[in-house]
């Protein structure tokens, strides 16, 4: 399907439902001497390019000094990439009705399979290019969402670890509905997208039993909690180390067990939090506890009953 490059691009993909905590991980990883996250990449053509939003560093996507450098190696440049074209390309492939494709090579259409050969070269050129100007050994791609990392599955040139990050439901459910600024750009404040209920619900579901059901289709699969990342971040993120096959490292950034100190990066899109550095203080969101009724929270817990049961059964398999 593409040019086989010497060597594989590493690629550490967060997955999951949105408000799942990726912004959060993907910061801590960053940390890591040979670990850079790069943010959300499924939106970097259609809403941080298309709309010029701010790279983690605060500047503007084409005024950030990395993504300058990277789109330059890759395509020679901000100024030569055909933006409606790259966005017509990636919905026409990476969409949630696409994923039998994107499962099943054999039932894919002549046009779904040259549209998808010509958007995984193009995705290739840019991770590539970030492994080239980053110089470290693995790139944090925190999408989340599942016909992304199917798209990469699909690339000879990549080696896909999944991180499966899954967050309580009544938690994300909650968090969906509240009005949350993304951030403000030229005076303009743009905000994080809402979510109704049964939408919440829908997404939830799916996106984590897709990436639960067809764990066997990437490099290496590992399910983190967002709970116990926050309960205990130091030791969520070495058993992440360990299990990358990453030995030697420094956790110095840790200044106590829940306050971290964050040095700039270069991320687009994903959560506010992207935009704190120095020392961050890591503490559980569990505002919905008091905000949700006692029979949405008991609905809620009863909906996510089944997917909580194959999360412990798989936990506690993975220990054997």
């Amino acid at each position: 399907m593409s040019v086989k490059l010497k060597n594989k691009i590493k690629i550490i993909y967060i997955a999951g439902a949105g408000r799942s905590g990726s912004t959060l991980l993907e910061k801590l990883l960053n940390q890591v001497n040979e670990i850079i996250s790069i943010g959300e990449i499924n939106c970097l053509w259609y809403k941080t390019i298309k709309e010029n939003l701010l790279c983690a560093c605060s500047k503007k996507i084409n005024q950030c000094p990395f993504w300058n450098d990277v789109f330059y190696e890759a395509f020679g440049g901000f100024k030569n990439i055909e933006l409606d074209k790259i966005i017509k390309l990636q919905l026409s492939v990476s969409r949630m009705r696409f994923l039998p494709f994107l499962i099943l090579p054999s039932i894919r259409t002549t046009e779904y399979s040259i549209n998808l050969k010509e958007y995984l070269q193009l995705l290739e050129k840019l991770y590539e290019s970030i492994y080239k100007i980053s110089k470290k050994s693995f790139i944090v791609d925190s999408s989340k969402v599942p016909p992304h990392a199917f798209v990469l599955c699909n690339s000879p040139n990549i080696e896909l670890y999944v991180i499966h990050l899954i967050r309580d439901l009544r938690a994300v459910v909650f968090s969906r509905l509240r009005k949350k600024l993304h951030q403000k750009v030229d005076n303009k404040k743009v905000y994080m997208i809402r979510k109704s209920v049964p939408s919440s619900i829908l997404e939830w579901y799916s996106y984590n039993l897709t990436f639960f059901a067809f764990r066997n289709k990437f490099k290496k699969y590992k399910i983190v909690l967002y709970e116990e990342l926050i309960k205990n971040p130091k030791r969520v993120l070495k058993s992440i180390l360990n299990w990358l096959g990453i030995n030697k490292y420094s956790l110095d950034f840790f200044k106590s067990e829940n306050i971290v100190f964050f040095d700039k990066y270069h991320s687009v899109y994903g959560n506010p939090i992207r935009f704190k550095n120095g020392e961050v203080e890591i503490k559980l969101d569990d505002e919905w506890r008091k905000a949700l009724p006692f029979y949405y929270k008991s609905f809620l817990k009863l909906i996510s009953f089944p997917m909580d049961v194959l999360i412990k059964l798989d936990r506690t398999w993975r220990k054997f």
